[in-house]
């Protein structure tokens, strides 16, 4: 759904860039699939453009980390250090591990990598996802710095945290503050009463993946029953789920798939005899499915967002800070199978597009 701009049309013909967040799990393209939505509604005839960060230090990020995440697997070593001391010798240690595996290839001042959406020079540059968060400052500040140096306009739409420590708070505030972005719009409220001072335009509002159904209208697929959808990345699907949809038909869905983890977890599902196992490198099937789900369990913040985005039944199983979102529409699906209400959810999206319109067409 993304806009393709005509081949002989300059660089300087780009009026917003729209950097998308990293798929590096499927629901971060509900986010990007809301957001250029978004930006559609709010121009007037001005031209988007489109481009995905460069994963280069994503890439070398993570797999300078893979030392520690496989000495932190032997449940027997993790149980010593922490009935040791749960916090001072456990933090302690880990922080020598850090330093020991955790050497950062990531961006500096000093030696950029070839970023593609550096060769344009648009008014605006949006930004979706966790742009608080330390990891993402940590990979792009550098990147985000020469945007506004260029003369853009750089706008956060739907930032949040992604730990929510008091430390990650301060890390990203630090660096906020010297980059200055235009504008924020926040996707929950502790992000909103802790950074809404250190940008020139703020709002709080809801994350961009509560657009999908507006962005995409899927086709009801014609020779398929009703059926629960089990979205389950990180945790092992709850025993209380297992009983309560025993008998009913199912599809099996994983939205992270890149590396040998994600691998192991789909594998696992399949070797459990779940005939009906999805996964997709294309966004839209994933909305086509939870479209049209009589209800979702899920362990994923955004199958949840897409779920109640499209009017069904969702339950979110997650012990992410993340999930504080649902809470701009007075929902907490950690609770129970529940919809969105809405009439609140169409308010929300009215105040933010008039909100971005004001100021993306301000002369």
């Amino acid at each position: 759904m993304f806009l393709i701009t005509k081949r002989r049309e300059s660089i300087d013909s780009v009026d917003v860039l729209l950097l998308k967040s990293p798929w590096t799990n499927i629901g971060n393209a509900f986010i990007d699939i809301g957001a250029y939505y978004i930006l559609k509604q709010c121009l007037n005839n001005k031209k988007i453009y489109v481009i995905g960060q460069n994963l280069v230090n994503p890439i070398i990020d993570y797999y300078s980390k893979e030392p520690l995440r496989k000495i932190m697997t032997y449940n027997i070593f993790k149980e010593l250090v922490l009935r040791l001391n749960k916090s001072k010798i456990y933090t302690a240690f880990k922080k020598t591990l850090l330093s020991k595996y955790y050497k950062y290839y990531g961006v500096s001042k000093e030696a950029l990598p070839f970023e593609l959406s550096l060769m344009y020079n648009p008014k605006y540059v949006v930004i979706t996802g966790v742009s608080l968060s330390k990891w993402f400052l940590r990979l792009y500040s550098a990147i985000m710095r020469k945007y506004v140096e260029k003369g853009s306009k750089l706008v956060l739409l739907g930032a949040s945290l992604d730990a929510y420590t008091q430390e990650e708070i301060e890390f990203a505030k630090n660096i906020i503050k010297r980059i200055k972005p235009y504008a924020i719009i926040f996707r929950d409220h502790i992000c909103y009463e802790e950074f809404r001072d250190l940008t020139e335009h703020s709002l709080n509002s809801i994350d961009p993946g509560f657009f999908v159904s507006e962005a995409f209208k899927p086709v009801r697929p014609h020779n398929i029953r009703e059926y629960i959808v089990l979205t389950f990345d990180k945790e092992k699907i709850p025993a209380e789920v297992k009983l309560k949809v025993a008998g009913k038909d199912i599809i099996f869905i994983h939205h992270s798939f890149w590396v040998p983890r994600d691998a192991k977890q789909i594998i696992n599902t399949v070797s459990k005899n779940y005939g009906r196992v999805f996964v997709s490198d294309n966004p839209y099937d994933y909305l086509t499915i939870y479209a049209f789900a009589s209800e979702v369990y899920t362990d994923r913040v955004h199958a949840c967002v897409a779920t109640l985005s499209y009017g069904n039944k969702c339950h979110l199983y997650s012990k992410s800070p993340r999930s504080i979102l649902f809470k701009q529409l007075g929902l907490d699906p950690s609770k129970k199978p529940l919809i969105v209400n809405q009439v609140i959810l169409y308010r929300k999206k009215q105040e933010l597009i008039r909100f971005l319109s004001e100021i993306l067409n301000e002369r």
